[in-house]
């Protein structure tokens, strides 16, 4: 197989395929076969009918179906052999099957070159240990208080409320307290690593992505909108606005994506679904930790 590459601009690249006489001879055989077992032929019996009577009656049929098969083979064999980092379907064009062999073009959109402008390990984060303060815990019960019309806060207050005295409540309150501040804290950590990757790189952001994920996002809003009650005919409506807000926020995810996917691949984390997050857990364990009390 011949394969050639040229690049049509900064996301687009044609590869040219020529697949040789015996690769698509092997194939044209193995359709044959298959054709043969159900070719009703006249003079023949089912399954029986020569090859080159075959030819007169399904030749069209036949390449037909080569093309179908060999054309989806060998364009993945071209983007493996090339080592194409491809970013979605081909546009197949110029499909021939002349003198024996088989040529096409398929048009690809290249994932862009990640550039990090600085070393993505050792990213400084700032830490504040979490403390829960009496004055939390005091607005948290007060709240809670509140919102049981209660002017009393005692053991039976708490036995209401499932716990056997007021000192076990306050304990549970105080958990779930620092649970939250850990868990915002969590979220700035991350979002500040986030922030530092797209600061310190550099590429082209492709735009069909960025479509793809704008999509995405204005379903699902439309979903919320109508599982919220709002007519179908007025979530429509929206529809322009909602992608104007929704781009750059499709746009960013998108950046962010093929980020992590490039450090994945240079750290060889394994490019699943959890990738994203086990990159910045990655990340995480290699940042400058600086505690700030």
């Amino acid at each position: 197989m011949k394969t050639e590459i040229k690049k049509i601009d900064k996301h687009k690249t044609k590869i040219s395929v020529e697949v040789g006489p015996e690769v698509v001879s092997k194939k044209l055989e193995d359709v044959y076969s298959r054709i043969a077992k159900d070719a009703q032929v006249p003079g023949f019996r089912k399954g029986k009918a020569p090859r080159d009577v075959l030819e007169k009656h399904y030749q069209g049929l036949a390449s037909e179906q080569l093309i179908k098969e060999l054309v989806p083979e060998s364009y993945g064999e071209a983007v493996e052999k090339e080592s194409l980092a491809v970013l979605n379907y081909p546009q197949i064009s110029e499909v021939k099957l002349e003198d024996g062999k088989l040529s096409f073009n398929a048009l690809v959109e290249i994932k862009p070159e990640i550039i990090f402008k600085k070393d993505y390990k050792g990213i400084k984060i700032e830490y504040k240990r979490v403390l829960v303060s009496e004055e939390d815990l005091r607005r948290r019960l007060d709240s809670l208080k509140e919102s049981r019309k209660s002017e009393k806060l005692d053991d039976d207050f708490a036995r209401g409320l499932a716990y056997p005295s007021l000192e076990d409540l306050k304990q549970a309150l105080n958990k779930q307290i620092f649970l939250e501040q850990e868990n915002r804290q969590q979220v700035r950590i991350e979002e500040s690593i986030v922030n530092f990757l797209i600061d310190n790189t550099s590429f082209d952001i492709p735009q069909s992505l960025v479509r793809q994920q704008l999509n995405e996002l204005v379903e699902r809003q439309k979903i919320d909108l109508v599982l919220k009650g709002v007519p179908k005919e007025k979530v429509e409506e929206q529809d322009s606005s909602l992608r104007k807000n929704l781009e750059p926020q499709a746009e960013k995810q998108i950046q962010v994506y093929l980020i992590l996917e490039a450090i994945a691949k240079k750290e060889k984390i394994s490019p699943d679904k959890e990738m994203p997050q086990r990159v910045l857990d990655f990340l995480l364990r290699h940042a400058n930790w600086q505690v700030n009390n």
